[in-house]
């Protein structure tokens, strides 16, 4: 019998007619190994299903494996299509999101109920130093009175240490489309190890 062979020819026995998974019978009738990629195929680089970590293209039954974009740890259909998410993120309808978060805090000297008038240029403003249209980047949790003390977090899909260090520093010049310049901004971390 054939090497990875599951089942001979019937009128050339040195002729494979059916390969084990992950082979496909070449023009010798011998076994031979998929692409790196695939677990099926029926040539080189034909494939009809791929390894974890790759995808075929969307509408395509058969063809070259793609590897799924970061974060997505298995995709379908697309690279950016994810079913599962690499360690720190979780899915968020097709896509992975970091689930570390930044916990801000910083000081506005200004009364809380002309800082809740501005609220909405103070959010677009802070959505505009960390380059987001996403509102659910950041979320505010905290108003205090007098000089007035905003808390909140943030998220981001990017390296999360960077769009810390973004915010941070970009609150140091004032909040876009408004007059306010915080003070005492505080910036931590959470659930992220940096690498």
């Amino acid at each position: 019998m054939l090497a990875n062979c599951l089942q001979c020819d019937y009128i050339d026995p040195n002729s494979c007619a059916i390969c084990a998974k992950g082979l496909y019978r070449n023009n010798t009738g011998h076994c031979v190994a998929c692409s790196g990629n695939c677990i099926e195929c029926r040539a080189p680089s034909v494939c009809s299903e791929c390894k974890a970590g790759f995808t075929l293209k969307q509408g395509f039954r058969e063809g070259e494996c793609i590897a799924c974009a970061h974060p997505c740890a298995t995709c379908i259909d697309s690279p950016y299509h994810c079913l599962t998410c690499a360690s720190g993120t979780a899915r968020l309808g097709w896509t992975c999101r970091n689930t570390a978060r930044y916990v801000f805090s910083f000081v506005l000297t200004e009364n809380a109920s002309n800082v809740l008038v501005n609220i909405r240029p103070i959010k677009d403003g802070i959505l505009q130093i960390l380059n987001s249209n996403n509102e659910e980047d950041v979320i505010f949790s905290t108003f205090a009175t007098g000089s007035t003390v905003i808390s909140g977090t943030g998220q981001t899909n990017g390296d999360i240490f960077v769009a810390a260090n973004t915010f941070q520093n970009g609150l140091a010049n004032g909040i876009p489309g408004t007059t306010y310049t915080p003070s005492n901004v505080n910036v931590r971390v959470e659930g992220a190890s940096q690498e």
